[in-house]
């Protein structure tokens, strides 16, 4: 063979072999990344001390290895292994990951976004950048869910775009409009936004939900992405016609039926407050009509210092219930809104409702007859300790 060629073969020999090593070592460090035990890291500094004891209360007894959220203090809740609910036990949810993005670009916290955005990637996406709604607890071989979630994944994007930004992160921004090609493509194809798609038969839910309309993101996509535009324009009339007098929401629109989904020939409107105030703030930040939802908390607070779980279509209260997640959702909503005494007024609560003194899970939410406790009442507190008090 002449020289030449043999230093051309031996040159492209050399070449396939330094690919195929950087792919090996590549592999090999991801592999070590998935196996690395993390701790969630604390921000600088805290705001308020109860912020500090949720925190802590987390990172001690509610996070896995890899910085997942557990959705339940339990590793097995009653009825789980029954029923097969995932969502229950130590199962983590994307909509977990979604909240602690925001917590972290909230507190400045860099190395905390870096875990959460490293643990997305690793554990929640496919191939096609389509994003499980849930993963089984760590370690456990459990069936991949092939579905995702609109509101959990516009959370996500909206967190990485902000983290991008915060952080000066270009990997955060283009997982961002990877995660967003992706949502479009998976949960949007007809310009209306459905709840959850599947990636594996490729069908998708027949309901756009009201509280799923994130707009403020919706809207930030349709600035860069011109395919967003008519889906930010759904999104955004339908939320202004989802309003009802009561100042509540339409539950969900139907997309085949050209109306607000019905319940004994009414719009059904949903009882649990916190989706009615996910909905109220997603409004609110688009800077549509929301003084109705203000005119009823305002009511509530000023009657009796609390805030019903649910409610009738009207708002009136439906028994005695208090949920963390309304409260916190409440404080972040009245704050927005300028009314700060109401909104100190649900932070009180919120203290009030941890777990107090030198108890083994001291600032937590724990019911602790049951030691339930649940992922969205403590991370929907960590922002509102944090967010509501940022001004104040």
């Amino acid at each position: 063979m002449p020289r030449t060629k043999k230093t051309a073969l031996w040159v492209a020999t050399g070449l396939l072999g330094a690919m195929v090593l950087a792919i090996v070592l590549s592999s090999c460090q991801q592999a070590q990344n998935a196996r690395q035990t993390v701790t969630l890291p604390e921000p600088a500094r805290y705001l308020h001390p109860a912020e500090e004891r949720l925190y802590k209360f987390l990172r001690a007894h509610m996070t896995d290895a890899q910085g997942g959220v557990y959705t339940n203090l339990m590793p097995t809740t009653a009825g789980a292994v029954t029923s097969g609910d995932t969502t229950k036990g130590h199962a983590v949810l994307s909509e977990s990951v979604g909240l602690l993005l925001e917590y972290a670009v909230l507190a400045e916290n860099a190395a905390l976004f870096q875990i959460e955005m490293r643990l997305l990637e690793q554990r929640f996406l496919t191939g096609e950048y389509f994003v499980r709604w849930v993963v089984p607890p760590l370690g456990e071989k459990g069936v991949e869910s092939t579905v995702n979630s609109s509101i959990d994944d516009l959370r996500l994007i909206g967190a990485l775009l902000a983290g991008a930004e915060q952080f000066g992160d270009e990997r955060a921004h283009r997982l961002a409009t990877h995660l967003a090609t992706g949502l479009l493509q998976y949960n949007a194809p007809s310009g209306w936004l459905s709840d959850y798609a599947d990636v594996q038969t490729g069908k998708q839910s027949a309901t756009v939900q009201t509280r799923y309309l994130n707009l403020p993101v919706l809207g930030a996509l349709s600035q860069t992405d011109p395919a967003y535009q008519p889906v930010y324009e759904h999104a955004k009339h339908l939320l202004e016609e989802a309003r009802q007098p009561s100042g509540l929401y339409a539950t969900a629109w139907v997309p085949s039926n050209g109306g607000f989904r019905q319940t004994g020939g009414a719009v059904e409107v949903d009882a649990h407050m916190a989706e009615q105030l996910v909905a109220a703030c997603y409004a609110q930040e688009a800077k549509l009509p929301t003084d109705g939802m203000t005119a009823l908390l305002q009511k509530a607070l000023r009657a009796t210092n609390r805030l019903p779980a649910t409610v009738d279509r009207e708002g009136n209260p439906i028994g005695e219930l208090e949920s963390p997640a309304v409260y916190a959702l409440a404080a972040i909503y009245l704050h927005r809104a300028g009314e700060e005494a109401l909104a100190e007024m649900c932070l009180q609560r919120l203290e009030e409702m941890q777990v107090q003194g030198d108890h083994r899970y001291s600032g937590g939410y724990v019911d602790l007859q049951s030691l339930e406790a649940y992922s969205f009442d403590q991370l929907e507190a960590l922002l509102a300790l944090r967010e509501a008090r940022m001004h104040t």
